[in-house]
């Protein structure tokens, strides 16, 4: 009947005219910075015991990161993959086969490896930053999000991993409080970094 019509269109009106959710920049305390400074733990990449690589394997890791260097990316696959079949649990030589497959157009095969890398050493952080640029390049911005965070959660002093979170939290995600948050941290972690400064700076003019 009429009475609910009107009843109705209402409602519409009133719920039309809710306020937005607004993102609230939070600038944290110098005591809160320098408590999260002194709590950071020694980086942990370098409290492993890593595997010692005989001197021939040694010398044919070298060889192969010179053939990536001058792009003969096949015969450096053939040696890296060598290296991988002695040593499985070894993390570099699986980052540097992902990065060579990315090389080769072929994206899907070094998500794998990347991975890869990672489960063999979750402290490998440039093999996190790697997959999250191939997650973004493939337009999953949730899924780089996520390898940003897991890497900070296996290292939470890693000031480069708060950068590239913030970059894609700032550009892709629209998060812009989160990206504030975390270019403030890399700035405490890493110093100062003008550029850096002037994004924050425009980050608070757009949530004014």
């Amino acid at each position: 009947d009429m009475k609910r019509v009107i009843l109705l269109a209402l409602l519409l009106t009133a719920c039309s005219q809710q306020p937005q959710k607004t993102e609230v920049i939070v600038e944290k305390p110098l005591s809160e910075q320098e408590s999260f400074l002194q709590s950071l733990p020694e980086d942990p990449y370098w409290q492993q015991q890593y595997p010692q690589l005989d001197k021939d394997t040694t010398k044919q890791y070298e060889q192969a990161l010179a053939l990536i260097s001058k792009d003969q990316l096949n015969p450096a696959k053939r040696a890296l993959t060598k290296i991988n079949k002695n040593y499985p649990d070894l993390s570099a030589p699986l980052l540097q086969l992902a990065m060579i497959e990315s090389t080769l157009g072929k994206n899907p095969e070094a998500m794998v490896l990347a991975n890869k890398a990672i489960d063999a050493n979750r402290f490998n952080y440039p093999a996190y930053l790697f997959l999250a640029d191939l997650l973004q390049d493939e337009g999953q911005f949730q899924q780089a999000e996520q390898q940003y965070m897991e890497l900070l959660a296996a290292w939470p002093g890693y000031a480069d991993g708060y950068y590239h979170l913030a970059v894609l939290q700032d550009l892709y995600l629209h998060k812009k409080a989160a990206a504030y948050e975390n270019y403030q941290t890399y700035l405490l972690i890493h110093g100062a970094d003008k550029k850096v400064e002037a994004w924050m700076e425009d980050i608070k003019r757009q949530l004014q």
